[in-house]
Parts: structure tokens; sequence; C-alpha cells
């Protein structure tokens, strides 16, 4: 949202604005990096990531202007910025994100690419309702009921309607295409 915000505020705001920095965030989407007033402003946007990053890789392409932080929590959870590693007032920092973070931006942008906008609008929309009826608030709550969500999740998608029913089919066939096409990253070094 910061650098979505950066890109698209009037110059007067812009002109204001040092450095706009994304903690794990998404990115933007590959086509709006065309806009010009975006252009113009990119050297102002930083990210920070972790190294496992999932959330944070969404949409970005380009691997500049990225801090990769060490975390100690894993996978998603490691969007939990109190699990970032900092030492003497700054983040503790590694060269590059994990082959597992490669792997999965890799998949999801493939993903992204293969589906039409009314599937994922479908999906995300069923998604969202099905979360709403998880125990806890924020997903360190959800995560130490694991089990009883994964069941909540799976009774959502059961009563889910027709439509997205197919959709969730047709994320789930081209999510398994996109991460056998992608397995290869998982091996990096």
């Amino acid at each position: 949202m910061a650098h979505y915000a950066t890109g698209f505020v009037s110059e007067e705001i812009a002109n204001h604005i040092k450095r706009s920095d994304s903690f794990d965030g998404p990115g933007i989407q590959v086509s709006m990096y065309d806009f010009p007033q975006l252009q113009l402003r990119k050297k102002k946007l930083l990210k920070f990531i972790p190294e496992n990053s999932v959330i944070g890789r969404i949409f970005d392409f380009e691997e500049k202007n990225i801090v990769i932080v060490k975390s100690t929590a894993k996978l998603i959870f490691e969007h939990d910025l109190y699990t970032w590693l900092i030492q003497d007032g700054q983040f503790v920092c590694v060269d590059k994100a994990s082959s597992m973070s490669h792997f999965v931006s890799e998949t999801i942008a493939t993903l992204n690419n293969s589906l039409d906008d009314a599937t994922k609008k479908e999906c995300l929309d069923s998604l969202y309702t099905i979360t709403q009826t998880l125990d806890g608030v924020y997903m360190a709550d959800a995560s130490s009921q694991w089990k009883k969500n994964i069941k909540l999740l799976v009774k959502g998608l059961k009563e889910a309607t027709p439509s997205s029913k197919e959709s969730w089919k047709q994320v789930a066939k081209t999510f398994g295409q996109a991460g056998l096409s992608h397995h290869k990253t998982l091996f990096i070094k």
C-alpha cells in the first residue's frame, strides 16, 4: 500500500516524501510500473522482507530496493514483524531470499498471470467469507487453532457456491502446474 500510495499521490505531496518503506507488503502489479509517475518515484521505494517471504513477494518481480531480514519464524509466519531480528538497533540482514521464497514467488506469479480477473475475484471473495468463520483475530491467533481452522476452511469450501467451487478447482489445478514448473528453484543455493 505504501508503494502504491507513493506512486499515485499528487506531485505536491510526492515532493515531501523522502522514502516510502514497505514491510513485507504485497507489491504492485508489474503493469503498474509502466505508469510515468511511478517510474519517476521508484527510487523512493524501499521494501523490507523476511528471508522466507511469501506475502512480500506477491507481485514483486524486481529485486531492486529490497532489504532481506533474518527472522525467527518460518514461512507465512515471518510476515509478523516482531519475529524479525534486530541487533544494535538495525535489522539483521541476509544477502538473498531463500529458495523457498523464490519458489513461492514464482509459483504465485505464474498463478496470477494464468488466471482471469473474474476467477481471482471469485476465489478471494469466497476466501474472505470463509476466513470470517475462523477462530482468532490475528494470524498468530488463527495459527494456534490451526486444526480447528483447517476443518472450518474445508467446511467453508464444501458449502461454497458452485461457481466458487469451480474457481477453486481451476486455482488448485493451475497452482499445482505452476508449482511443478518452478520446483527446481527449491534447490538453488
